[in-house]
């Protein structure tokens, strides 16, 4: 496969990058209908805590036939079905838009740990698509992960109840968070590393390392653009307790 070395270090550190794979001109489009669904004020906008600064968006590939077709990307969809060994369709899709000044921090987290829990797929069978919209700068809040995380760390979190509501799953003191001291563990171990890239450029990420994100102190916004690819074998099981822009219903493959 032409991404085979992208592959073996998503492996072994559970992220990997591949740089300059969406042109200036696809971002501008992003960027546009990013514009749009906000100001459509359409379910799965959420917002920073004592802020009109959007925080992220969920589930815009639901009305937005750009963005469902980035779902449909060929190198995503060569690459997660090679990792998965199945046939995908698209578990989530959501932006996160970390404003200047206004974003807030992502606590350190694993993703699966809300899959598992609040969407009953079973396996960590999963690999997210991160589409960086703009640069990530060390003072701009660029995701950081503990490679290798995911070979040595079990889904163990702590269950935060401080925030309401669907808001608990996207806001700065999400639900699920990874033990602090399981963090310092981690990163004594295998270190940390910042993912400080250029827009345009892609890195796909296990749902099972650990990553998170300090807050946007810097005049330039950080966003990233993320699409959740699963197995079709591992849908999750219903009752659904989330909607539709948090856990998708629709099975189809892609």
């Amino acid at each position: 496969m032409l991404f085979d070395d992208a592959v073996e270090e998503y492996r072994v550190n559970g992220v990997s990058l591949i740089k300059s794979v969406i042109s200036k001109d696809e971002i501008n489009k992003a960027h546009e209908n990013i514009q749009n669904f906000v100001e459509s004020q359409s379910e799965g906008i959420f917002y920073e805590d004592d802020s009109r600064a959007v925080r992220a968006i969920y589930g815009a590939h639901l009305k937005n036939s750009y963005f469902e077709q980035l779902t449909k990307n060929p190198i995503f969809l060569s690459i997660a079905k090679h990792i998965l060994k199945d046939d995908v369709y698209v578990h989530q899709f959501k932006v996160n838009l970390k404003k200047q000044v206004d974003g807030e921090r992502w606590p350190w987290h694993q993703d699966f740990v809300f899959w598992r829990s609040e969407d009953n797929i079973a396996e960590p069978n999963l690999v997210n698509f991160a589409i960086a919209l703009n640069d990530h700068t060390p003072k701009n809040g660029p995701m950081r992960f503990i490679p290798g995380s995911h070979r040595s760390c079990e889904t163990e979190a702590t269950n935060s109840s401080d925030s309401s509501g669907w808001y608990r799953h996207v806001s700065k003191d999400l639900q699920y968070q990874t033990n602090e001291g399981r963090v310092e563990r981690l990163i004594a171990d295998h270190g940390c590393h910042e993912m400080l890239v250029e827009a345009g450029d892609v890195f796909f990420f296990d749902p099972m390392v650990v990553h998170g994100s300090e807050e946007n102190t810097s005049s330039t916004d950080r966003s990233v653009l993320i699409i959740t690819y699963n197995s079709i074998s591992n849908k999750p099981s219903p009752p659904f307790k989330r909607p539709g822009y948090f856990c998708s219903q629709n099975f189809e493959s892609l």
